[in-house]
């Protein structure tokens, strides 16, 4: 999979898949695609060397997985510090890092191996986990510190991640606590 520098072009779902089938990472390469001739400018005029190709399969790779890493960095930090906010969704982290909704749910799956949405609630429940283990917080004031409005919708996630409810690891934290204690 190729990193696609994004602009306007990338609203249109159509050519993003095109980009994609075709190995295309650069603009001039999606010029190529939409015109059908190349184009080069100036800046790439003096960028070529003589003795070296302007474009080669190789750097183009290298290059491209190394914005593809950038983008995710990126996107990782911002859910990192704003995973507590209840409007974090994939569209948001997107358009903090310009890029297209899709594209970085295309490459959130490929690189991290899960999807965004999970990624996300990972987070939150081992956010969750550290605050209902370290701290006497109710549950409904854990569940909107780690960014869910509803706390029903939490305590649901929260059992379907762990297969406790948010009380009982809450409850069987402290049991291991106080048994860890009565033995040194």
């Amino acid at each position: 999979m190729k990193v696609l520098l994004v602009d306007e072009r990338f609203f249109d779902f159509n050519i993003l898949q095109n980009c994609v089938a075709e190995g295309i990472c650069s603009l001039l390469d999606i010029d190529m695609l939409i015109t059908g001739k190349e184009n080069a400018t100036q800046a790439d005029r003096l960028e070529a060397k003589p003795d070296k190709p302007v474009y080669s399969e190789e750097s183009s790779d290298i290059s491209c997985k190394n914005q593809q890493q950038m983008l995710l960095n990126q996107a990782k930090d911002y859910i990192d510090n704003h995973y507590m906010d209840f409007d974090c969704s994939l569209s948001s982290v997107a358009k903090f890092i310009h890029i297209s909704a899709s594209y970085l749910s295309l490459i959130f799956k490929k690189e991290v191996g899960i999807t965004f949405v999970n990624y996300l609630t990972l987070l939150r429940i081992k956010k969750a986990k550290q605050l209902l283990s370290s701290t006497d917080l109710m549950v409904y004031e854990v569940s909107t510190r780690v960014g869910y409005e509803n706390y029903s919708y939490f305590s649901t996630v929260f059992k379907k991640a762990t297969d406790l409810s948010p009380r009982e690891y809450r409850l069987i934290y402290h049991n291991n606590e106080t048994s860890c204690n009565l033995h040194t």
